[in-house]
């Protein structure tokens, strides 16, 4: 009875084991993620979410996702800069 219970949990760990591998599979992206461009992609969103709302002109829209880019886009050489200088 024993063995029977063992062998009944060992195959639902390894279930849920290959449920989850096989996201990643499907998903490889969700692997890998990049906080600062995840961070972009939210504000940029909210920016543009604003926009469709009518919170803001156009002028303001593009004033700001214009800075959201500079802003990421400093991140990222700033982050190759010193991967760059390690290597």
């Amino acid at each position: 009875m024993k063995k029977y219970l063992l062998v009944v949990v060992l195959s639902f760990v390894l279930t849920g084991c290959a449920e989850k591998l096989q996201g990643y599979i499907d998903q490889p992206e969700s692997f890998f993620r990049d906080p600062h461009y995840d961070h972009y992609k939210n504000e940029l969103e909210a920016i543009e979410s604003a926009y469709l709302k009518k919170e803001m002109s156009y002028a303001q829209y593009l004033d700001k996702k214009q800075e959201l880019e500079n802003k990421y886009s400093k991140e990222v050489q700033e982050r190759e800069a010193i991967i760059e200088s390690h290597e």
